[in-house]
């Protein structure tokens, strides 16, 4: 009896002393991070790095939740069988296995439907010839992407493509993500917002449902810049609804504030925001066959260093010539992918092939930003002005407290 009494009390000092140990190295990227000086409004347990350490539990609820969604198919055992996807799902839905599976089978049906892994090239750079949705070249301050949102310069009417691109951008801003950052900025361009240019609600529905099931725990921060004045007032409204965990990522920003510390003293050349427009019906900013280019080559680059495997694996369609982001792009296919040497280090650069190049050899006159002229000109009647408060009121009472519940509730 003594001697059980004796080891018992060793493993409980034992049990003791590793909790009191102090927690093992993490990588270097990560210890700068932690040491970051993080303002009030950037957690980087909340909007930079995940939500979760490592543990036995969690692992255990990741056999849980992988045992609980069945796929009949090959085609998505990649995406249920990462590590990382299974605990971003349990972190949306707090570990709680049973919701959590809820949410992962809504995904898996609407990647089967939507097919984001297919990457339609043709359909896709005419989307992204405006630059309303795009990934920005460069990352933010804290080392996340940066998706941009400009609805105001629509250039197709078919829902369905806009859909895919929008996955597409979203998919190609988790390719740029490097450990430890595992989470991006949405910034949205509202200067020029007005009903004309509002997508349907059946769009708007899909896209908050796409943010919230199919790539829930990405998002770092919302960006909502130069909206109108309702926008905020609307979601002061039904912000006690929403988690606040979730209401720290929305930004509200007129003229730039708080933007230096959420993405960083950059980020008017981040965003485009207020700078010249390429063309007019092009997002400030944009350059587009400089962020295409850069587009094409980042997405050679994850090709290169991931094997095209993973979660994010996908396939290329309506390329014009062989597929150069599966072999040596150097050597398959010369007359788009040429090798330039930086830092001492090969790097394959996209030239765009002339199907794609041609109308873009002579970019459009650069002409400024059309916010500062919309506000000197008064030629709209006292009348109209009074008629589209009062719809913007009735869109901000009905549509937009729907669409931000959607869109924030675990988002």
């Amino acid at each position: 009896m003594v001697h059980e009494q004796q080891q018992q009390q060793q493993q409980q000092q034992q049990q003791q002393q590793q909790q009191k140990a102090p927690p093992p190295p993490r990588p270097e990227e990560e210890k700068r991070l932690a040491a970051a000086d993080y303002s009030g409004i950037v957690k980087p347990r909340w909007h930079v790095v995940r939500l979760q350490e490592e543990s036995d539990e969690l692992e255990a609820k990741r056999r849980e939740l992988r045992a609980m969604v069945c796929t009949t198919t090959t085609e998505f055992a990649e995406y249920v069988d990462d590590p990382d996807v299974l605990r971003r799902f349990l972190t949306a839905r707090e570990n709680d296995v049973q919701k959590a599976a809820r949410l992962l089978k809504q995904a898996l049906e609407w990647r089967a439907t939507r097919r984001p892994f297919v990457h339609d090239y043709r359909e896709l750079e005419e989307e992204a010839r405006t630059g309303k949705i795009r990934v920005a070249k460069e990352l933010d301050r804290w080392g996340r992407p940066v998706v941009i949102f400009d609805n105001s310069v629509q250039n197709t009417k078919n829902p369905d493509a806009n859909l895919r691109f929008l996955a597409f951008n979203l998919e190609h801003a988790l390719r740029r993500l490097a450990a430890p950052v595992e989470k991006y900025v949405i910034f949205m361009h509202l200067e020029d917002f007005s009903l004309a240019n509002n997508p349907s609600w059946a769009v708007t529905k899909e896209t908050c449902a796409m943010l919230v099931c199919c790539f829930c725990e990405c998002c770092g921060h919302i960006v909502v810049y130069g909206a109108p004045r309702i926008f905020k007032m609307v979601f002061a409204a039904v912000k006690p609804l929403v988690d606040p965990k979730t209401a720290t990522k929305v930004i509200f920003s007129q003229q730039g504030e708080l933007l230096d510390d959420v993405i960083g003293p950059n980020w008017r050349d981040v965003t485009g925001a207020g700078m010249d427009r390429e063309a007019p019906r092009s997002s400030p900013g944009y350059r587009h066959r400089e962020s295409w280019r850069s587009t094409l080559e980042d997405e050679l680059g994850w090709r290169r260093d991931h094997g095209n495997h993973g979660p994010l694996k996908h396939e290329l369609v309506n390329w014009p010539g062989p597929d150069p982001l599966t072999l040596d792009p150097a050597r398959i296919f010369p007359g788009i992918v040429r090798t330039r040497v930086v830092d001492k280090q090969p790097v394959a650069v996209v030239d765009l092939p002339p199907a794609i190049d041609r109308g873009l050899s002579a970019p459009a006159p650069t002409i400024k930003s059309s916010h500062h002229e919309h506000s000197t000109t008064t030629t709209t009647t006292t009348t109209t002005k009074r008629l589209h408060f009062v719809l913007l009121v009735v869109l901000g009472a009905l549509i937009i407290p729907l669409s931000a519940f959607l869109f924030l509730h675990s988002c």
